[in-house]
């Protein structure tokens, strides 16, 4: 039995593992309120006898993926929001409630947002307000609200702040101009004054604001506008820098031809359960590898990339379950955060697979992120052992193009000396010339393999 080491805020109980399955403690006067089954959006959880000594326990299916909110696009966070407040309103007819309200208990199984903490269950009183709105606008509404009217990508404060943005914090970055805008006056600036006032006022007061008896239907008004405003905020990134890339590259239709059929020759012989599309753009290759792998892990550091990739997965209810789109910038992934490193694991650690996809990718971390092609390789080598890598010759137009203001010495891009630096670390089985020979697709295996 081996407990997690993220698990332990909650007293309620902890997450542990054994013989291959999810358990979760059920401690004395703990035993939760576990979701209705005929309410979709939770991750299933089952009362059973302890694996390993004479009690009960929770146990779940384990997740294919945990992502974190600062890994989500708009329109994930978006949904993530919708799905919290759809997910508070069917428990409030049920006279329950969720007691938090953090993007953390939340996260994507393929392209559907799933409540995963069993716990966060709690029978609601008669009368009073959601006590988890506050963090609710704390962890979903504020974030939005910037990236919505300000076009300020949050995900860094998300990462930094435990997950949250204070009022504070959002008045700030939204600017005096914004209280004009819809929701911010409201869900903001009359919150942050309400916490200063008690903040500053007796514990008497505060304490009369936390059991403030409403009727139900008043909380229900409350979170339903909620749920409007967060559905009627623009997307500010319908555009991104990428999101056209595949239109205007260098390919011709016949090299992109031989790329898709050399990619998906490799993934058929790979076999792969699972896929990570490193650098996917707007997905076209991980489309690609889900007719292959079970799971296909879709990255890329341009959030309007992502977004659209998710949108298009969210239509497809096949797509919908096997592709994973998450915002990752390979040069500065997600790492291990909160106490003893232990409560959020690294994207690396999170994100190993059996194959990767990296295409089109290299040229942009050698130059744009100036990180030596043997560091790149020993990355994804991390990530997965095998997979489909393009090499980019630094006569290629778009690498003289990235390259022309830094000049950089891309000696360790020339096809001798890149080729010599991919066979240390992989087995090179096959290799295709595209677009005039300036590129090569690399089909990779561990070296161990002959």
């Amino acid at each position: 039995m081996r407990f997690d080491p993220g698990s332990f805020r909650d007293p309620a109980g902890r997450v542990f593992y054994h013989e291959g399955r999810v358990y979760r403690s059920i401690t004395t006067g703990s035993r939760p309120l576990l979701p209705p089954s005929d309410i979709a959006g939770f991750w299933p959880a089952t009362v059973v006898e302890h694996p390993t000594e004479m009690a009960q326990a929770v146990t779940q299916p384990t997740l294919p993926l945990v992502s974190y909110p600062y890994e989500w696009s708009f329109e994930m966070l978006r949904d993530a929001a919708l799905q919290t407040l759809n997910l508070q309103l069917r428990l409030l007819e049920r006279g329950l409630s969720l007691k938090d309200a953090t993007g953390f208990n939340i996260t994507f199984v393929g392209s559907e947002a799933t409540l995963f903490d069993c716990y966060s269950i709690e029978s609601f009183p008669n009368g009073g307000l959601w006590p988890a709105f506050g963090q609710f606008c704390r962890a979903f509404l504020n974030p939005l609200l910037i990236w919505s009217h300000q076009s300020i990508d949050p995900r860094p404060w998300l990462q930094t702040g435990l997950g949250e943005l204070t009022h504070e914090t959002t008045l700030k970055l939204l600017g005096r101009l914004s209280l004009l805008k819809k929701g911010v006056f409201k869900n903001v600036y009359l919150p942050f004054m309400l916490e200063s006032m008690v903040s500053k006022s007796k514990s008497r007061s505060a304490q009369s604001v936390q059991t403030l008896q409403v009727p139900i239907e008043q909380t229900q008004k409350i979170i339903t506008k909620t749920r409007d405003l967060v559905s009627q905020l623009n997307n500010p990134r319908g555009s991104g820098v990428w999101t056209h890339y595949t239109d205007t590259c260098t390919y011709k239709d016949s090299d992109t031809q031989t790329k898709e059929k050399f990619v998906l020759n490799a993934l058929t012989k790979l076999a792969p359960r699972r896929v990570i599309d490193v650098g996917c753009n707007t997905g076209r290759y991980s489309l690609l590898a889900a007719t292959v792998a079970k799971q296909v892990f879709s990255c890329d550091l341009d959030a309007a990339c992502i977004d659209s990739l998710y949108i298009r997965c969210k239509r497809d209810s096949a797509l919908a379950q096997k592709v994973f789109p998450l915002v990752v910038d390979l040069t500065r992934p997600a790492p291990a955060l909160g106490w003893r490193l232990a409560e959020r694991k690294d994207a690396f650690q999170r994100l190993r697979s059996d194959a990767f996809l990296s295409l089109a990718l290299i040229h942009h971390l050698r130059i744009s992120g100036g990180i030596p092609v043997s560091e790149i390789l020993e990355a994804l080598n991390m990530i997965a052992p095998a997979g489909v890598l393009e090499w980019v010759s630094p006569e290629d137009p778009m690498v003289k193009e990235l390259n022309a203001f830094r000049r950089l010495d891309l000696h360790d891009l020339e096809w001798n000396s890149f080729r010599q630096l991919v066979e240390q670390r992989f087995q090179l089985v096959e290799q295709t010339d595209v677009n005039q020979g300036l590129r090569k697709l690399l089909f990779l295996v561990p070296k161990e393999i002959h």
